[in-house]
Protein backbone atom coordinates (compact mmCIF):
# COMPACT_ATOMS: atom_id res chain seq x y z
CA UNK A 1 0.00 0.00 0.00
CA UNK A 2 1.32 3.78 0.11
CA UNK A 3 0.74 7.10 0.63
CA UNK A 4 0.33 9.98 -1.95
CA UNK A 5 1.56 13.60 -1.71
CA UNK A 6 -0.22 15.78 -4.18
CA UNK A 7 2.21 18.42 -4.81
CA UNK A 8 0.79 20.56 -7.41
CA UNK A 9 0.89 23.85 -8.63
CA UNK A 10 -1.99 25.22 -9.82
CA UNK A 11 -1.18 28.13 -11.01
CA UNK A 12 2.23 29.61 -10.80
CA UNK A 13 4.42 31.67 -12.95
CA UNK A 14 8.27 30.95 -12.86
CA UNK A 15 11.09 33.06 -14.47
CA UNK A 16 13.88 30.46 -15.72
CA UNK A 17 17.32 32.14 -15.29
CA UNK A 18 20.46 30.45 -14.62
CA UNK A 19 20.43 29.34 -11.12
CA UNK A 20 23.00 28.32 -8.56
CA UNK A 21 21.73 25.69 -6.25
CA UNK A 22 23.34 24.34 -3.35
CA UNK A 23 22.38 22.38 -0.09
CA UNK A 24 23.83 21.40 2.69
CA UNK A 25 23.66 17.29 3.58
CA UNK A 26 21.65 18.48 6.86
CA UNK A 27 17.24 18.81 6.78
CA UNK A 28 16.37 22.17 5.92
CA UNK A 29 13.66 21.25 8.53
CA UNK A 30 14.61 18.25 11.22
CA UNK A 31 11.74 15.52 12.06
CA UNK A 32 10.50 15.61 15.76
CA UNK A 33 12.06 12.41 16.37
CA UNK A 34 12.95 10.59 19.36
CA UNK A 35 16.10 9.60 17.22
CA UNK A 36 18.99 12.85 16.28
CA UNK A 37 21.40 13.19 13.48
CA UNK A 38 22.75 10.77 12.27
CA UNK A 39 19.59 8.73 11.73
CA UNK A 40 19.76 5.05 10.98
CA UNK A 41 19.52 5.46 7.18
CA UNK A 42 20.19 9.53 5.99
CA UNK A 43 20.58 9.40 1.88
CA UNK A 44 20.74 12.61 0.24
CA UNK A 45 20.24 12.38 -3.38
CA UNK A 46 20.56 15.29 -5.77
CA UNK A 47 21.06 14.77 -9.33
CA UNK A 48 24.16 16.27 -11.05
CA UNK A 49 25.22 12.57 -12.35
CA UNK A 50 22.86 10.07 -13.98
CA UNK A 51 21.41 7.88 -10.65
CA UNK A 52 19.73 5.18 -12.84
CA UNK A 53 20.48 2.22 -12.83
CA UNK A 54 20.24 -1.24 -10.96
CA UNK A 55 22.42 -1.73 -7.77
CA UNK A 56 25.93 -1.19 -7.92
CA UNK A 57 26.95 -2.39 -4.77
CA UNK A 58 27.92 1.62 -3.72
CA UNK A 59 24.94 3.12 -3.20
CA UNK A 60 23.05 5.54 -5.76
CA UNK A 61 25.81 7.71 -7.85
CA UNK A 62 25.87 11.31 -6.75
CA UNK A 63 23.93 10.65 -2.97
CA UNK A 64 25.28 11.44 -0.05
CA UNK A 65 25.13 9.05 2.92
CA UNK A 66 25.44 9.62 6.36
CA UNK A 67 23.11 7.34 8.48
CA UNK A 68 24.31 4.62 10.73
CA UNK A 69 23.49 1.92 9.01
CA UNK A 70 24.51 3.26 5.29
CA UNK A 71 27.59 1.58 5.11
CA UNK A 72 26.09 -1.67 4.41
CA UNK A 73 22.26 -0.82 3.22
CA UNK A 74 23.69 1.21 1.22
CA UNK A 75 24.57 -1.56 -1.58
CA UNK A 76 20.87 -2.44 -2.69
CA UNK A 77 19.99 1.13 -3.26
CA UNK A 78 19.21 2.08 -6.52
CA UNK A 79 16.58 4.58 -8.37
CA UNK A 80 14.41 3.25 -11.52
CA UNK A 81 13.00 5.40 -14.25
CA UNK A 82 9.49 4.65 -15.29
CA UNK A 83 7.42 6.07 -18.58
CA UNK A 84 9.09 9.09 -19.95
CA UNK A 85 11.07 9.99 -17.06
CA UNK A 86 14.76 11.08 -17.94
CA UNK A 87 18.14 12.35 -16.17
CA UNK A 88 18.16 15.95 -17.27
CA UNK A 89 21.85 17.31 -16.73
CA UNK A 90 22.94 20.80 -15.35
CA UNK A 91 22.41 23.28 -17.89
CA UNK A 92 21.82 26.83 -18.49
CA UNK A 93 18.75 27.15 -16.28
CA UNK A 94 19.54 24.83 -13.97
CA UNK A 95 23.20 24.55 -12.75
CA UNK A 96 22.21 20.96 -10.74
CA UNK A 97 20.56 18.23 -12.37
CA UNK A 98 17.63 16.78 -11.80
CA UNK A 99 14.92 13.37 -12.86
CA UNK A 100 11.67 14.69 -14.21
CA UNK A 101 9.78 15.01 -17.80
CA UNK A 102 10.40 17.40 -20.42
CA UNK A 103 7.49 17.89 -23.34
CA UNK A 104 8.51 19.80 -26.02
CA UNK A 105 6.03 17.61 -28.58
CA UNK A 106 2.68 16.87 -27.79
CA UNK A 107 -0.14 15.53 -25.45
CA UNK A 108 0.94 14.88 -22.31
CA UNK A 109 3.73 12.96 -20.64
CA UNK A 110 3.98 11.12 -17.84
CA UNK A 111 6.58 9.09 -15.83
CA UNK A 112 8.13 8.29 -12.38
CA UNK A 113 11.79 7.84 -10.98
CA UNK A 114 12.14 5.26 -7.63
CA UNK A 115 14.48 5.20 -5.01
CA UNK A 116 14.54 1.77 -3.52
CA UNK A 117 16.27 1.68 -0.64
CA UNK A 118 16.45 -0.51 2.68
CA UNK A 119 15.97 -0.76 6.21
CA UNK A 120 16.65 -2.92 8.87
CA UNK A 121 14.00 -4.60 10.01
CA UNK A 122 12.61 -4.83 13.65
CA UNK A 123 8.96 -5.72 15.51
CA UNK A 124 8.40 -1.50 15.20
CA UNK A 125 6.78 0.73 12.57
CA UNK A 126 9.31 2.67 10.75
CA UNK A 127 9.28 6.62 10.48
CA UNK A 128 10.61 8.06 7.02
CA UNK A 129 11.19 11.80 6.48
CA UNK A 130 11.10 13.08 2.86
CA UNK A 131 12.52 16.29 1.58
CA UNK A 132 11.74 17.02 -2.11
CA UNK A 133 12.80 20.29 -4.03
CA UNK A 134 11.10 20.27 -7.05
CA UNK A 135 9.78 22.32 -9.96
CA UNK A 136 6.97 22.81 -11.70
CA UNK A 137 4.25 24.80 -13.57
CA UNK A 138 0.86 25.70 -14.85
CA UNK A 139 0.08 22.13 -16.82
CA UNK A 140 2.89 19.94 -14.88
CA UNK A 141 2.91 18.67 -11.70
CA UNK A 142 4.82 16.24 -9.04
CA UNK A 143 3.59 14.07 -7.37
CA UNK A 144 5.47 11.86 -4.13
CA UNK A 145 4.61 8.37 -3.09
CA UNK A 146 6.13 6.21 -0.28
CA UNK A 147 5.59 2.40 -0.82
CA UNK A 148 6.09 -0.97 0.58
CA UNK A 149 5.99 -4.06 -1.70
CA UNK A 150 3.31 -6.34 -0.55
CA UNK A 151 -0.62 -6.06 1.03
CA UNK A 152 0.33 -6.44 3.69
CA UNK A 153 2.00 -3.04 5.20
CA UNK A 154 -0.06 0.01 6.00
CA UNK A 155 1.29 3.52 4.58
CA UNK A 156 0.49 6.14 7.13
CA UNK A 157 1.36 10.49 5.98
CA UNK A 158 1.43 11.79 9.42
CA UNK A 159 0.10 15.54 10.08
CA UNK A 160 -3.49 17.44 9.10
CA UNK A 161 -4.78 17.80 5.71
CA UNK A 162 -5.04 21.36 5.07
CA UNK A 163 -7.06 22.98 2.04
CA UNK A 164 -8.48 19.88 1.06
CA UNK A 165 -5.54 18.70 -0.18
CA UNK A 166 -2.93 15.96 1.33
CA UNK A 167 -0.54 18.41 2.54
CA UNK A 168 0.59 17.23 6.30
CA UNK A 169 1.19 20.00 8.36
CA UNK A 170 4.47 21.42 8.00
CA UNK A 171 5.15 19.95 4.69
CA UNK A 172 5.19 22.41 2.02
CA UNK A 173 7.77 25.02 3.06
CA UNK A 174 6.64 27.63 0.02
CA UNK A 175 8.40 28.72 -3.04
CA UNK A 176 12.66 29.21 -3.03
CA UNK A 177 13.36 32.07 -5.28
CA UNK A 178 16.82 31.63 -6.38
CA UNK A 179 18.85 33.86 -9.38
CA UNK A 180 15.30 34.38 -10.94
CA UNK A 181 14.20 30.65 -10.92
CA UNK A 182 11.26 29.60 -8.11
CA UNK A 183 10.83 25.95 -6.74
CA UNK A 184 9.44 24.28 -4.02
CA UNK A 185 10.47 22.63 -0.72
CA UNK A 186 8.26 19.95 0.79
CA UNK A 187 9.30 18.24 3.91
CA UNK A 188 7.01 14.67 4.23
CA UNK A 189 6.61 12.36 7.60
CA UNK A 190 5.26 8.92 6.53
CA UNK A 191 4.78 5.72 9.19
CA UNK A 192 5.25 1.86 7.40
CA UNK A 193 3.53 -0.45 9.78
CA UNK A 194 5.17 -2.96 10.21
CA UNK A 195 8.64 -2.01 9.52
CA UNK A 196 9.15 -3.58 5.69
CA UNK A 197 12.61 -3.84 5.43
CA UNK A 198 12.95 -2.20 2.32
CA UNK A 199 10.46 0.57 0.38
CA UNK A 200 10.23 2.81 -2.60
CA UNK A 201 10.36 6.70 -2.15
CA UNK A 202 8.43 7.39 -5.77
CA UNK A 203 8.22 10.71 -7.31
CA UNK A 204 5.56 10.81 -10.43
CA UNK A 205 5.50 13.34 -12.74
CA UNK A 206 3.08 14.59 -15.74
CA UNK A 207 3.76 17.32 -18.26
CA UNK A 208 1.28 18.54 -21.34
CA UNK A 209 2.70 20.36 -23.89
CA UNK A 210 2.43 23.89 -24.31
CA UNK A 211 2.73 23.98 -20.18
CA UNK A 212 4.63 26.30 -19.03
CA UNK A 213 8.15 25.05 -19.61
CA UNK A 214 6.74 21.81 -20.53
CA UNK A 215 8.29 20.34 -17.67
CA UNK A 216 8.24 18.82 -14.47
CA UNK A 217 11.16 17.46 -12.33
CA UNK A 218 12.79 16.84 -9.00
CA UNK A 219 16.32 18.50 -8.50
CA UNK A 220 17.20 17.05 -4.68
CA UNK A 221 15.83 14.24 -2.34
CA UNK A 222 16.50 13.75 1.25
CA UNK A 223 15.23 10.61 3.02
CA UNK A 224 16.10 9.95 6.61
CA UNK A 225 14.26 6.94 8.21
CA UNK A 226 13.93 5.75 12.45
CA UNK A 227 11.98 2.78 13.81
CA UNK A 228 8.83 4.97 15.52
CA UNK A 229 9.74 3.85 19.11
CA UNK A 230 12.98 3.56 20.66
CA UNK A 231 14.51 -0.34 20.48
CA UNK A 232 14.89 -2.08 23.82
CA UNK A 233 17.93 -3.21 24.53
CA UNK A 234 18.68 -6.93 24.04
CA UNK A 235 20.42 -8.89 26.59
CA UNK A 236 22.18 -12.13 26.97
CA UNK A 237 21.15 -14.76 29.73
CA UNK A 238 21.65 -18.33 30.53
CA UNK A 239 24.89 -19.16 29.36
CA UNK A 240 25.73 -23.03 29.24
CA UNK A 241 28.48 -25.21 28.25
CA UNK A 242 27.58 -28.12 25.90
CA UNK A 243 29.03 -31.18 25.97
CA UNK A 244 32.27 -32.78 24.15
CA UNK A 245 33.63 -28.89 23.70
CA UNK A 246 30.14 -28.18 21.73
CA UNK A 247 31.28 -24.50 22.32
CA UNK A 248 29.05 -21.62 24.76
CA UNK A 249 25.37 -21.16 24.58
CA UNK A 250 23.95 -18.27 25.06
CA UNK A 251 20.10 -16.84 24.86
CA UNK A 252 19.87 -13.76 23.30
CA UNK A 253 16.68 -11.38 24.98
CA UNK A 254 15.09 -8.69 22.32
CA UNK A 255 11.99 -7.39 20.67
CA UNK A 256 10.21 -8.87 18.38
CA UNK A 257 11.53 -10.12 14.70
CA UNK A 258 14.46 -8.14 15.61
CA UNK A 259 17.88 -9.02 14.12
CA UNK A 260 21.22 -8.75 16.45
CA UNK A 261 24.78 -8.91 16.44
CA UNK A 262 26.55 -11.24 18.48
CA UNK A 263 30.06 -9.95 18.83
CA UNK A 264 33.03 -10.89 21.17
CA UNK A 265 36.21 -9.12 22.89
CA UNK A 266 38.76 -10.52 24.95
CA UNK A 267 39.65 -6.95 26.04
CA UNK A 268 36.22 -5.94 26.61
CA UNK A 269 37.37 -2.98 24.50
CA UNK A 270 38.51 -4.49 21.08
CA UNK A 271 35.10 -6.25 19.59
CA UNK A 272 34.06 -8.29 16.48
CA UNK A 273 31.08 -9.80 15.65
CA UNK A 274 30.47 -13.96 16.03
CA UNK A 275 27.37 -14.06 13.90
CA UNK A 276 23.77 -12.22 13.30
CA UNK A 277 20.92 -13.74 14.86
CA UNK A 278 17.22 -12.71 14.72
CA UNK A 279 14.39 -13.02 16.92
CA UNK A 280 11.47 -13.44 15.77
CA UNK A 281 9.73 -14.60 19.10
CA UNK A 282 11.44 -12.47 21.44
CA UNK A 283 14.18 -14.81 21.97
CA UNK A 284 16.66 -17.40 20.69
CA UNK A 285 20.17 -19.07 21.22
CA UNK A 286 23.79 -18.17 20.01
CA UNK A 287 26.51 -20.98 20.17
CA UNK A 288 29.84 -20.07 19.98
CA UNK A 289 32.12 -23.03 19.25
CA UNK A 290 35.16 -21.76 19.79
CA UNK A 291 34.50 -20.19 23.40
CA UNK A 292 36.93 -22.97 24.82
CA UNK A 293 40.03 -22.02 22.82
CA UNK A 294 39.98 -18.47 24.82
CA UNK A 295 40.97 -18.15 28.57
CA UNK A 296 38.73 -14.36 28.70
CA UNK A 297 36.22 -13.65 26.45
CA UNK A 298 33.54 -10.95 26.80
CA UNK A 299 29.92 -10.90 25.12
CA UNK A 300 27.85 -8.47 24.13
CA UNK A 301 24.44 -8.09 21.78
CA UNK A 302 23.70 -5.24 19.23
CA UNK A 303 20.93 -4.23 16.62
CA UNK A 304 21.80 -5.14 13.58
CA UNK A 305 22.26 -2.74 10.48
Amino acid sequence: MKARQVVRVAAAVFLLMEATLAWADSFTNSPAWWSSFPYPRDVDMNFNVDPAGPPSGSGIPGATYAGTGDPTLMLSDSITLSGATQWIPPWTAFTCGALGVVNPGSGVLTGAAAANLGNATCGRPLHLWVEMICFSGIGTSVDLDVAASGGRYSVATLGAIMGGDLYPEGCWEGFMPVNGASFQRFNCEYEITPNPGNEQVVVSFSAAHGAFCDAACVLELHVATEAATPPPSPRLAAPAWLANGGGLRLTVVGEVGANYEIQASETATNWHTLGVISTPQGTNSFTDTGAGTNRLRFYRARCAP
